[in-house]
């Protein structure tokens, strides 16, 4: 554990404008931000399924933990890999192995693309062996370099990607901004749907 940590602690110098979400929309059930806004479920010590997340994950977390009761969440709005990782070596220390780990996790971090598919690495080897480690990856209209992270993810051995670039993609016609983000990165209502139909399906499988 001490020896991940400090693997963590070499990769220093990820710093970027925190991504902070817009306004949501009750209804359909995205939460908002606040300062210091965050969320963290009481079950992480013995949920089957940990998520990680940053502020996309934030805006569905109590949907996805009402939807899914197995199902942990710790995300906050600005949050970098390098955190989300940090957590997740203390979250599996003692426990039972869980189930499932899901990193959403990139966005904050486009400028250090290499950075990000190490800390994948690390996630990978903190993991418990028989854990699948999932991946969302990153989707960012606003700004390049969220391709560079995801080309990094795919090089990643025994971390499964789920393809939330592809369903932007998908969802976009005539090369328009995606419909399902009200700013080229946060939740709109049919993207939010779109995410915890993603999340939902691949937790869902058992290998």
């Amino acid at each position: 554990m001490l020896r991940r940590l400090a693997a963590l602690a070499a990769l220093t110098g990820l710093g970027l404008a925190a991504v902070v979400p817009g306004p949501a929309s009750a209804g359909c059930g995205l939460s908002s931000s606040g300062p210091g806004a965050r969320f963290r479920s009481g079950t992480v010590a013995t949920a089957p399924i940990l998520v990680y997340g940053d502020s996309i994950t934030f805006q569905v977390a109590e949907r996805l933990v009402a939807l899914r009761p197995e199902v942990a969440v710790d995300a906050w709005p600005g949050r970098r890999t390098r955190d989300a990782v940090e957590a997740l070596l203390r979250d599996v220390e003692g426990r039972p192995a869980p189930r499932v780990v899901v990193m959403a996790m990139g966005t904050n971090d486009t400028r250090w693309p290499e950075q990000v598919g190490a800390l994948a690495r690390l996630a990978r080897a903190g993991a418990p062996a028989g854990t699948r480690v999932l991946w969302l990856t990153t989707y960012a209209e606003p700004w390049p370099g969220w391709e560079r992270v995801n080309a990094e993810l795919a090089a990643v051995p025994g971390v499964e990607l789920l393809d939330w670039e592809g369903a932007n993609r998908a969802a976009r016609a005539d090369g328009s901004s995606s419909p399902l983000l009200v700013d080229g990165v946060h939740l709109a209502c049919p993207g939010a749907d779109a995410w915890l139909d993603l999340v939902g399906t691949a937790v869902s499988r058992r290998s």
